[in-house]
């Protein structure tokens, strides 16, 4: 279901630039936002079709700080939880940079024009539909911490050669295998989170995920925006793709960090 909810995520990534890309060639960036802001319409019809069943829950005692703590305990008290987070962490902080140098990859560096950026994102977006689907296809015995494991790696050597890729047709088949690597090693960290995690802590340590998934990316995107003004946009892309070739590494070399407890796996 992660999986599945994935793909459909980047299936949008994947029509969404292609769409704004005509539509940016033709009409113009402020009709891409009009656009765009239609589109939410959708959104708010769906959450009006939704009603939710009123459950009366527990409230854990300690007061409100405690509460809003109490998933960031629990992560730091088991290990395989933190270790997912902090490798969905390492992927967000380090991997995604390329989305946000994308413009300026595609236009100094490969030649391209709106229409070309577009395809390089969509192209980012297919992988990640891809990478979800496979994800979502495989027996349920198959470990998540081998995945990751080689999700990272993939993703750090695609982003090592898209870094050094002067070709434009390369680099969309590049872009491809680093959006699957991400979205193959982020589906299997959110399995493994939401597997683990006990229900009354499930919310909360899926909110420090979140964090790490997406809440880290505006930080990281301002850091490696500053550092390809400084290096350049693609040399910016291979120092982050160097950074997760070594968190790999660290992970091939200490694979007990990622593996479930014998209970689980059985489940699992």
């Amino acid at each position: 279901a992660v999986a599945l909810n994935a793909a459909q995520f980047n299936g949008a990534r994947l029509l969404g630039p292609i769409l704004g890309g005509i539509i940016f060639a033709r009409y113009g960036a402020a009709e891409v936002f009009y656009v765009n802001a239609i589109s939410f319409l959708f959104v708010i019809a769906a959450l009006a079709l939704i009603h939710p069943r009123q459950e009366q829950h527990a409230r854990s005692g300690g007061g409100a700080m405690s509460t809003l703590t109490a998933g960031l305990r629990y992560a730091r008290e088991n290990r395989q939880v933190a270790w997912l987070l902090i490798s969905v962490l390492m992927l967000s902080l380090f991997g995604m940079p390329y989305i946000t140098l994308m413009p300026v990859i595609a236009a100094q560096v490969l030649g391209q024009g709106a229409t070309g950026y577009a395809l390089l994102m969509g192209a980012s977006g297919l992988g990640a539909v891809i990478g979800a689907l496979s994800v979502a296809s495989l027996p349920q015995n198959v470990r998540r911490g081998i995945l990751i494991r080689l999700a990272v790696l993939g993703m750090s050597a695609s982003l090592l050669a898209f870094s050094l890729s002067r070709n434009y047709y390369l680099s969309v088949g590049l872009v491809s295998l680093v959006g699957a690597s991400f979205l193959t090693g982020s589906s299997a960290a959110m399995t493994g989170v939401q597997s683990t995690a006990p229900p009354r802590l499930r919310g909360r340590v899926m909110a420090l995920f979140v964090l790490c998934f997406i809440g880290m990316q505006p930080f990281s995107s301002l850091a490696f925006g500053w550092l390809g003004g400084v290096i350049g946009p693609e040399s910016a892309v291979l120092v982050g793709a160097a950074v997760l070739l070594a968190y790999a590494a660290f992970l091939f070399l200490r694979p007990g960090l990622l593996a479930e407890p014998q209970k689980e796996r059985e489940a699992f």
